[in-house]
């Protein structure tokens, strides 16, 4: 359990590196549309993504938690899965 300034520390450590959240377009959109339910398309907000300064950012963070929902960066889960699997065939080929 992190306690009093440690807490601090943490908290800050945690957001370090995500300065480029404050850039994202999805700040001024109803959040709900980000999270579609199932059988609902994420065209809408891969739309907004799409044109959105930091996406590649966004896009690469959510790449980075397995279990991120939503749409991030222009892509939905199914499709980071994808991404994950190709970036690590590629690295497995280099190798």
């Amino acid at each position: 359990m992190i306690t009093g300034s440690g807490y601090a520390l943490q908290l800050i450590a945690d957001v370090a590196g995500l300065e480029w959240m404050d850039w994202a377009d999805c700040l001024y959109v109803d959040p709900e549309l980000f999270h579609p339910e199932k059988g609902q398309r994420a065209g809408p907000a891969k739309r907004i993504c799409m044109g959105c300064a930091v996406r590649v950012e966004c896009r690469e963070y959510a790449m980075t938690v397995p279990d991120m929902r939503g749409v991030w960066g222009a892509t939905t889960e199914r499709d980071r899965d994808r991404l994950r699997a190709k970036r690590n065939a590629g690295n497995q080929a280099a190798a």
